[in-house]
Parts: C-alpha cells; sequence; structure tokens
C-alpha cells in the first residue's frame, strides 16, 4: 500500500513539474503563442476602438522615412529599433517607446507615434529583447529588458550629444522595464518618465495572472513561480528583480503614470501603489472604462493633454536651465 502511495506522490509531483516547465515554456521563450491568450494584432482589432486608434499610426511607421538601428544590449544581444528624426538640426528633443509583452513598439503606440512627430519629437521605437528583431530568446518581464532601456538612452547621448532631453515611454511590460530602469544609473539626458499600465514586478502579475489563467494545470500558483524561477536560474538569469515601486524610490526624475481603471489584465492598483511609493515629481492620470493598453483609444482627448502638459514642462524645465547657464 505505501508503495502506491510513494509512486502516487511522484506522479503528481512529475505533472506538477512538467505543467510548470510547459508554463516556463509558453511564459517566458519567445514565441508566437501566448497561455496569456491570442496575440493581439491590428487586423485582429480591426474593427475595435484600439485598431482604429492605431491603424492609421501603424502605417504610417512603414511609409515615414526611418533609421534601422541596432545596438548591443549589455549582454551582447543585438536589439533593434526604428528612428523617426525630424530634418531640423535644433529638434533636440527625444521620445524612446518600449512596447509591452509579445507585442511591438508600432503596435503598442501606433495611434500615438504620429502625436509625439507632428509635434516635434524625435521617436525611438525599440524592439524589446526576444521581440521582432531583436536578438534574445527569454521574455523576462522587466528584469532584463531594464538595462537595455538604459543601452538606448545611451545610444541617443553618445550619437547625438549630452545637451538633448530624452523621455522614456512604456507600455505595460515596457513601462515596467522603464520604471525598473528609473531606480538605476541612467544617463542625465533622460528627463522624466512615462508609464502606461506598468506592472510592478514579474513576481506579481505572474501571480495574478495565474489566478485566472493558471486554472488548467495542475499547480500551486505561488510554486507555479518559484519553478519558472527555477527554470530562469537554470539558463543563468533571474526574474527576482526588485519591485518597480521600490526601484521608484531611487528616482528623482518626473513620472507620468497611467492606467485604464478597466485593466482586468494589470490590476490599476500596481501603478497606484507606484506613484504612492514614488517621492519625484509625479502625475497620475486614470481612465474610465479603459482596459489593458488601451487608454489613449477610450479618451483620447484626456490622454494626449495629460501627456503633452507633462512633456511641454519638461521642455520649459530645460529652456530655464539655459537660460540661466552662464556665458
Amino acid at each position: 500500500m505505501s508503495w502506491i502511495i510513494a509512486v502516487s506522490a511522484v506522479g503528481l509531483l512529475a505533472v506538477a513539474y512538467s505543467a510548470c516547465y510547459v508554463l516556463f515554456r509558453l511564459t517566458i521563450i519567445k514565441k508566437k503563442r501566448n497561455i496569456f491568450g491570442k496575440a493581439r494584432t491590428v487586423k485582429d482589432r480591426r474593427n475595435s476602438k484600439l485598431g482604429n486608434f492605431n491603424r492609421s499610426g501603424y502605417e504610417w511607421t512603414e511609409k515615414q522615412p526611418h533609421e534601422e538601428v541596432l545596438i548591443k544590449s549589455f549582454d551582447s544581444l543585438s536589439l533593434y529599433a526604428r528612428l523617426y528624426l525630424h530634418n531640423n538640426r535644433g529638434n533636440y528633443n527625444y521620445i524612446i517607446l518600449f512596447h509591452g509583452y509579445r507585442s511591438s513598439a508600432r503596435r503598442d503606440f501606433g495611434g500615438l507615434v504620429t502625436e509625439y512627430y507632428n509635434r516635434g519629437w524625435n521617436v525611438l521605437l525599440a524592439d524589446q529583447r526576444s521581440h521582432g528583431k531583436s536578438g534574445g530568446k527569454y521574455i523576462t518581464l522587466g528584469s532584463l529588458e531594464r538595462f537595455d532601456v538604459i543601452c538606448w538612452a545611451e545610444y541617443l547621448t553618445d550619437r547625438f550629444g549630452g545637451h538633448i532631453s530624452v523621455v522614456l515611454g512604456g507600455m505595460s511590460m515596457g513601462a515596467t522595464s522603464v520604471l525598473g530602469a528609473a531606480g538605476l544609473n541612467l544617463p542625465a539626458t533622460v528627463k522624466g518618465i512615462i508609464a502606461d499600465c506598468g506592472f510592478t514586478s514579474p513576481k506579481e502579475i505572474i501571480t495574478h495572472v495565474g489566478k485566472k489563467d493558471f486554472y488548467r494545470l495542475p499547480v500551486n500558483k505561488a510554486l507555479a513561480f518559484r519553478i519558472i524561477e527555477l527554470q530562469c536560474r537554470l539558463r543563468g538569469f533571474s526574474l527576482q528583480s526588485p519591485p518597480v515601486y521600490e526601484a521608484i524610490k531611487n528616482n528623482s526624475l518626473p513620472v507620468l503614470f497611467i492606467h485604464g481603471k478597466a485593466d482586468k489584465f494589470v490590476p490599476p492598483e500596481m501603478s497606484v501603489r507606484c506613484y504612492n511609493e514614488a517621492e519625484c515629481e509625479k502625475n497620475i492620470l486614470l481612465i474610465e472604462g479603459a482596459a489593458h493598453a488601451e487608454s489613449a483609444a477610450e479618451d483620447t482627448d484626456r490622454y494626449l493633454n495629460a501627456v503633452f502638459a507633462f512633456l511641454e514642462k519638461i521642455i520649459e524645465k530645460e529652456k530655464e536651465k539655459t537660460v540661466c547657464l552662464p556665458r
């Protein structure tokens, strides 16, 4: 009898471990399929409010002249971006946009990229590691992506000079990446951060999403994260980066937090917590009725007014510094 119990226990453990390994592969490894639901595309949402909002900008990114840029990450991956520059040599304002999980910058910011560009900003659309044309096999939910943010800011600074102004913008996992970078050594050229619907940490988002999506797997949610983390460590990296509400305490840059109140994927409480913990100059915009990454489409006027008031304040502050410089 005891051997039957032992064999059953081993069998259950094997099933649980196999389930967690499958979860690791579907969640972390670069591939098209996604355990959190069908991958979103502009085509999939052709008739949706978000699809309509993004489509013209997505098409603009294809037709507008741009540079294709490749740099090396801190761990020697190839990172790819599209750079949309103004011909005006006196334009020193740059925004770097980082997309979300299993997405792309052109998709997440399709409806916004033309707004930034038409209002005078040079725009860099970055493919996060393990996405698009960037290298990498593993998606680390902001843990390593935050260091890539620094690499892109350093690239613009090295190329265009220390007198430029750089703003970091992120959507979902991209917001987590830029907020995580805020607690590190960013170049002095970085002047502000826009974080739209970011989550607080890989552990917290996996646990939250697991409450809805892991029910098919015979495994405890907390145990699932531990085994995913073990799989990551066996491959030389970790998801145990500091929560962004801790990282943001070391940040002195102004931050605009944005979140949709109807976001079921990343709870708006995550942005609210980061806002409350931040000790820098800060604002928060919560959009009624907006689902995940859909705030700009849901209430475009409020969104754009908040974003460009935030950017204008940064520009004015930099102008004041220039005027005050000794001649």
